[in-house]
């Protein structure tokens, strides 16, 4: 794995694969402490990875470094 420092912080690439489909992420952060990982909806989607009939989909703000707010759903 090769971990790269960005803001003090640890970033990586991954890459996921869902039903025989693959997308790499960047600047992916490392939190080794986190409970579970939040994946951007919008790019998932892109190889059918959608929520199924009975997930649960919340919605998380978020500020990045650019300075400019978004929310994504998971």
């Amino acid at each position: 794995m090769n971990i790269k420092e960005m803001y003090d912080l640890p970033f990586v690439s991954i890459q996921i694969e869902f039903r025989g489909k693959k997308v790499t992420l960047e600047h992916v952060m490392l939190d080794t402490g986190s409970a579970s990982t939040l994946l951007n909806a919008d790019v998932v989607r892109g190889i059918g990875m959608v929520p199924e009939e009975n997930d649960v989909v919340k919605q998380v703000a978020r500020l990045n470094y650019g300075g400019w707010s978004a929310t994504s759903q998971f």
